[in-house]
């Protein structure tokens, strides 16, 4: 596994979360749902993490932006 060089101040376990197999959430989904994992589930984790991510790299640039002025 190739291990991400901690950005915006977060750790290498932190970052490491934010990129681990989507297999493993979908299976914590199928958890709490009680349903077995299918497209939808997969569906939700990949929109999820997507979102999750933009959101982080909007904080990541606006924090730079701030630091630059």
């Amino acid at each position: 596994m190739d291990r991400a060089i901690p950005s915006a101040g977060r750790s290498v376990r932190e970052e490491a979360a934010m990129t681990e197999p989507s297999e493993k959430w979908v299976d914590r989904l199928k958890e709490l749902t009680g349903e077995p994992p299918g497209e939808k589930a997969e569906k939700f984790v990949h929109d999820l993490y997507t979102t999750a991510q933009k959101d982080l790299d909007a904080q990541r640039a606006q924090a730079e932006f701030e630091r630059e002025e």
